[in-house]
């Protein structure tokens, strides 16, 4: 569009054309004669740069709209090589981050073109602002570092078992925003500046984009729609509960696969500063001293209908991390974890099929505090791990 506007304001300069033309005529022995409006350098478009123009444009429409229509987007693959050429991106051409890369650059192509057309017909079209540099940053892939897409499908196969249609359809827009914004980057590769960056370019993503601007790519997203001041943007707890949690779950997973040590996503959740409405009740001193001055903490006694272990660990769990007793009675002892800082934790994301949680703001992690490791917590879930039975039993 810039160098439309240059040529259609500026000219091609094709007196130099008829000039050069005029003198190898001249020098075979002829006389070329143009006229003063052709040799003249004037303001603006030639007739000649004009019907080409015209031409051109018509010529590129009648193959990319039909192209666009059809879905289609081997039309612009070269375009596409160049760009990820010149970005110093390596995309597999099979991949549904090409194919989603390349479906853009097509309706980009031919709304240019319809903007051309309209410009060509005398309408006032401006040319947009040139976009921000790609932040993608170059890595390759290997059989031991599949890309995140390739880890999304992975984990879709397994849970599919598990995961709604619906948890799916919420995890697939997330994955394909990270990949637009940094590059189908190696499972092992992400780190916690990507999982942060990410965070922050979600907060400016709108919350309700026209069908134009989602069609875009988060980094165009961002460009399109920066300077608009009344555009509302995606709430904390929108980017905490749908676009970090499903980087969570999914590099979780990869984790717990094997496929990477440990999660960078974990713990940069959003803090939006608001309070639920229904808050639980508080525990008193009197009340926590009544609780623990029972047998079973000052005696050892287990009582027949406190499931064994369970009626010691399971108040104590409560008291060091907040969680309802009926997300710790669900745990397994394979939900006691450490991440590869060393710090252990209560998975409460990754679920089994039996498995259910109050809400989804309970899908967290949850560190294990140093005092309930010294009470022989861990200790004591290493000696159940396998059984492969739940903590109190």
């Amino acid at each position: 569009m810039d160098e439309d506007a240059d040529l259609r304001f500026g000219g091609a300069g094709d007196e130099g054309l008829y000039l050069a033309v005029s003198k190898q005529v001249e020098a075979d022995g002829g006389l070329a004669v143009f006229s003063d409006a052709e040799v003249r350098r004037s303001p603006g478009m030639s007739d000649r740069e004009f019907h080409k123009a015209d031409e051109t444009i018509e010529t590129l429409r009648l193959e990319l709209k039909p192209a666009l229509a059809r879905g289609d987007s081997r039309a612009v693959a070269d375009e596409v090589d160049a760009l990820l050429e010149e970005q110093g991106i390596r995309l597999d051409t099979a991949s549904e981050t090409y194919r989603t890369l390349s479906a853009a650059i097509l309706k980009a192509y031919v709304g240019a073109l319809e903007d051309l057309t309209r410009r060509h017909a005398g309408d006032v079209v401006e040319t947009p602002p040139e976009p921000l540099p790609l932040l993608a940053t170059s890595y390759t892939t290997h059989k031991d570092n599949p890309p995140l897409s390739e880890v999304f499908e992975m984990y879709k196969k397994e849970k599919q078992r598990q995961l709604s249609v619906k948890t799916i359809q919420d995890f697939t827009p997330n994955i394909r925003r990270f990949v637009e914004l940094h590059g189908d980057l190696g499972i092992k590769d992400i780190n916690r500046d990507h999982i942060r960056s990410f965070k922050e370019a979600m907060l400016q993503v709108p919350s309700r984009p026209t069908w134009e601007v989602r069609a875009l790519t988060l980094p165009l997203i961002l460009e399109r729609t920066r300077d608009d001041a009344d555009i509302k943007r995606l709430s904390p707890t929108t980017v905490n509960e749908k676009a970090l949690a499903t980087l969570s779950a999914v590099i979780g997973w990869a984790d717990d696969q094997g496929l990477r040590d440990g999660n960078p996503a974990l713990g940069l959740k959003i803090k939006s500063g608001k309070f639920s409405r229904k808050r639980r009740a508080i525990y008193s001193i009197d009340d926590l001293n009544a609780i623990f001055r029972l047998p079973v903490f000052l005696n050892g006694e287990r009582p027949k209908g406190g499931a064994g272990e369970a009626a010691k660990w399971l108040p104590l769990l409560a008291l060091y991390t907040g969680a309802r007793l009926e997300e710790l009675g669900q745990l397994r002892v394979r939900d006691v974890k450490r991440s590869a800082e060393g710090i252990w934790f209560l998975d409460l994301i990754t679920l089994e099929e039996d498995q259910r949680l109050k809400s989804d703001a309970s899908r967290r992690r949850v560190p294990i505090h140093r005092q309930l490791i010294e009470l022989g917590f861990i200790d004591y879930a290493g000696e159940q791990r396998e059984a492969g039975a739940t903590l109190e039993n």
